[in-house]
């Protein structure tokens, strides 16, 4: 890429991107034309269609920094990524008063690394309220005890409740009720975005990280959860609550990796 001023550059992208969404024009003439000019001022500035189009690519990070990510966190991050279609990963930083910290990212075509991160931190604080109610019901005696603490009680209780909030996350997405042929049309268009999306998200977090790419998470082994910690954290989770938001800007990146292998998984 040539060596220009930010604000030019912000203002050729933005140009080319007129150009290219003209391009699309059922017009042959004008179609051609806004191609040309496109392609024009992206040889004139040395920029790839990608370089451009990465301008739309942006990166959030969750509220909630801690020592480690427990696992129902990881899982929670990876299933609000997958249904807004980001990447989802966890930032590692030294905080000098709190040490070495996580926390979760969500990179994608914006806005959804906003609207993701939203959905997770409200998810997030409902679940650790549930989580904690629940222990809580534990440590008074009030549920059959269990070989295991009522810490890791509560985290398989929180794992299922995220399983349950996967719906209701999904339910997000407007969907129409579209003839076979149109339902059929838009999936095949749905594949084509979401393919895009990916390749842009691969390729900011390629030059995010030097061609490096993010660290693989650490693979999680399959627990055996109690049926009465399953069925609870089943049952609050459909009860969760969810909508549409914004956020802010999360700060810039130290080093980032994958959400853990396998966290998708089952926990049975």
């Amino acid at each position: 890429m040539s060596d220009i001023d930010p604000t030019e550059l912000e203002r050729v992208i933005r140009k080319i991107k007129h150009c290219l969404a003209l391009s699309a024009s059922s017009n042959e003439h004008e179609a051609a034309a806004a191609m040309r000019q496109a392609q024009k001022l992206m040889a004139k500035y040395r920029l790839t269609e990608t370089q451009v189009n990465l301008s739309d690519v942006g990166m959030t990070q969750g509220e909630q920094a801690k020592a480690k990510r427990d696992q129902w966190e990881c899982l929670l991050s990876a299933v609000v990524a997958d249904v807004f279609d980001c990447e989802g990963l966890t930032k590692k930083y030294w905080c000098t008063t709190r040490g070495r910290v996580e926390v979760p990212l969500f990179v994608g075509v914006t806005p959804a690394p906003e609207i993701a991160k939203y959905a997770y931190d409200t998810l997030h604080r409902q679940c650790k309220t549930a989580r904690k109610a629940y222990t809580d019901r534990i440590k008074r005696g009030e549920l059959p005890k269990s070989s295991v603490s009522a810490k890791t009680r509560g985290n398989h209780f929180a794992l299922y409740w995220v399983g349950e909030v996967q719906d209701k996350l999904k339910a997000l997405i407007p969907t129409g009720e579209d003839s076979p042929e149109q339902a059929e049309s838009d999936t095949h268009a749905l594949i084509a975005i979401k393919g895009r999306s990916q390749e842009l998200i691969d390729a900011y977090l390629h030059n995010l990280t030097d061609g490096k790419g993010p660290a693989e998470g650490p693979n999680r082994r399959k627990i055996k959860v109690n049926p009465i910690d399953a069925h609870f954290g089943a049952k609050a989770g459909r009860q969760a609550q969810v909508s549409h938001g914004v956020g802010t800007t999360g700060g810039p990146v130290a080093a980032i990796g994958r959400a853990p292998v396998g966290t998708q998984g089952s926990f049975l």
